[in-house]
This record gives structure tokens, sequence and C-alpha cells, in this order.
């Protein structure tokens, strides 16, 4: 157990609530060139540094049989300049995030083990989408064929085409201001 668990174990009796909310975007590196010290040091802020503080708290939330585990990530990886055009900073106040994860933290809370898209006052489940069709093929071949069938897409899902489609989806169902596509 290290020092800071056996302090807040020793002024508070037991530990409830861990929110694992650090991490760092690091230095932007194009795919063929990756900064493999930022990569590391982003990585072990946001990945390891988590399931290492899971690891410490787990097992005094399992003998209680209770506690909290709350990882946040954020879409700093694009910046927060896209904040300054129109995005995150004007649209996604941290407070409004702060106060879902106090939600989520509380014995009332009905869930676990969930996905959440939260910002801008706004709160939703989020999930990988599959869709109801798909392929049932037994060579490559035939899944190339029938593509058709795994791509297939339905108005019931949203699928965005990558983060700034789903920053733009979630200012509009936040607000009401649709912002279209956003570019960096």
């Amino acid at each position: 157990m290290s020092l800071e668990l056996q302090r807040a174990v020793a002024e508070y009796g037991t530990v409830h609530i861990l929110v694992n909310n650090a991490g760092t975007a690091g230095k932007m590196s194009s795919h063929d060139n990756v900064n493999v010290e930022s990569f590391r040091r982003t990585w072990e802020i946001a990945t390891l540094g988590s399931i290492m503080l899971i690891s410490a708290v787990y097992p005094i939330m399992e003998q209680q049989h209770y506690g909290r585990i709350i990882n946040t990530s954020s879409d700093s990886m694009i910046g927060m300049g896209a904040g300054e055009d129109g995005g995150t900073r004007q649209y996604f106040e941290t407070h409004l995030v702060a106060d879902f994860v106090v939600a989520l933290a509380t014995e009332a809370c009905p869930v676990s083990g969930e996905l959440f898209s939260v910002g801008g006052g706004r709160a939703a489940r989020a999930t990988f989408a599959p869709v109801p069709r798909h392929a049932k093929e037994t060579t490559p071949d035939a899944y190339l064929n029938n593509f058709e069938q795994v791509m297939e897409k339905t108005e019931d899902l949203f699928v965005p085409a990558d983060v700034l489609d789903l920053v733009s989806y979630a200012i509009k169902h936040a607000t009401g201001e649709d912002l279209g596509k956003i570019n960096l």
C-alpha cells in the first residue's frame, strides 16, 4: 500500500471512491515518426497510473464489498486549440463534467461498468455500436464480397467518423447548436 493510500485510510478509515483523472496529451508526432518518450509518458500516466491506483484500492473495496472507481479520459488529444475555435472550452466547462463524476461516485448511482460521453451539461451512455445485420462468412473473399452487411448503417445508431465528429454531435445534443464538421 502506498504512503498516500496509507494516509488516506488512516485519516478516513477506508477508501470508497477512486477517480482516475490524471493525464497528458503529450507531444504530437506523426505515425511514421512517433515521439516514443512522449508516448511512453502519456501511457504511463493515463494507463499504467490508472491500473496501479485501481490495484492499490481494490483489495480495500473488495473487503468492504463496496467502492466506486471512475476512470476519465478526454478529447485533449485533439488539443484545446479546437476549443478556442468553438469546441471544448466553450461548450464543455469542467464543472459540468465534475458534477456527473460526483453523481457516479454516490451510492445512489444505479450502474457499474458503463461508458459515458459527458460535457456541456449533457451525460449520455456511450457504447460501441454494432449494427443489427452482420456477415456470416467463412473465407476472406466471402467477407469482402458481403462487406456491406458488416458495414450496414441504421438511423438508430450514431457512429462518429472521428473524435471531432463526436465532439460536434455532443455539442449539438448538449446545446442545440449545430457546428457541423469541426476542422483543426
